[in-house]
């Protein structure tokens, strides 16, 4: 038993410095004071000086933080209470709905881009910072919602019932009795959001470029422009496509 258990613990180590290892030379070298980092040359703050005196890459930096602090936030709230009407209520089409809500799962990042920037199109939604916030909380909410789903087929319904026998109220019963137990999962959906961001790379990023931030005009221009920024000859003209009426 004691054999397994260091087997367990070495296999988990290696499976860390695997993950981490490569991260933690790329910190190391930041401080490196060459210009490559295929040799060591002293140890120096001046790439971080230099970061933060670059104010473009600054403000890039804090709009990053910005849209995913409030996408994860609204992903969260909205997954969890779409887990949990699905598992507790029973209502019509109901398999419709929930296919419908995995869909950013499966559907290409540049199809669901260009969906979302017709859509705020279609409303008159300027595109800014708020539209990708909602595009990346579209595509993060699923995930929210299979991980908290999974753990509350897990729970026991008897909690809330013993309860509810108590006095408690069905939300009160709801918030001091499975709430906390869902919070785990809650948290631990935030890196799952890296990960299948991760696992989609070559496409994901596709989609930050089809929500031009800022820019206006119709549906028609705005996807043109979008292929045109993608395209790999983006230095030339732009040529108008016909994309439907």
């Amino acid at each position: 038993m004691r054999g397994r258990r260091v087997w367990l613990l070495s296999v988990s180590l290696a499976d860390l410095l695997f993950l981490y290892l490569p991260i933690g030379v790329l910190i190391l070298f930041s401080f490196n004071a060459s210009r490559l980092s295929a040799t060591w040359q002293g140890f120096t703050f001046q790439w971080y000086r230099a970061l933060a005196a670059d104010e473009a890459l600054m403000a890039s930096l804090q709009n990053s933080l910005l849209v995913a602090s409030v996408s994860t936030m609204i992903a969260t709230v909205l997954g969890m209470s779409a887990a949990v009407s699905l598992e507790r209520f029973q209502f019509r089409r109901q398999q419709v709905v929930e296919g419908g809500l995995l869909l950013p799962l499966v559907m290409p990042e540049v199809m669901m881009g260009v969906a979302l920037m017709l859509f705020f199109v279609t409303i008159k939604l300027p595109l800014s910072l708020v539209t990708v916030m909602l595009g990346h909380a579209a595509f993060n909410l699923p995930v929210v919602m299979v991980m908290v789903r999974a753990r509350l087929r897990k729970l026991d319904p008897g909690l809330e019932e013993a309860a509810r026998d108590l006095g408690a109220k069905p939300w009160q019963a709801f918030q001091r009795a499975t709430l906390p137990l869902l919070l785990p999962d809650m948290i631990g959906a935030g890196p799952a959001m890296k990960t299948v961001w991760r696992s989609t790379r070559v496409a994901a990023p596709t989609m930050t470029n089809v929500l031009l931030v800022g820019e206006t005009g119709t549906g028609k221009e705005l996807v043109a422009r979008a292929i045109h920024r993608l395209s790999p000859r983006a230095d030339g003209p732009y040529v108008r496509v016909n994309c439907g009426a």
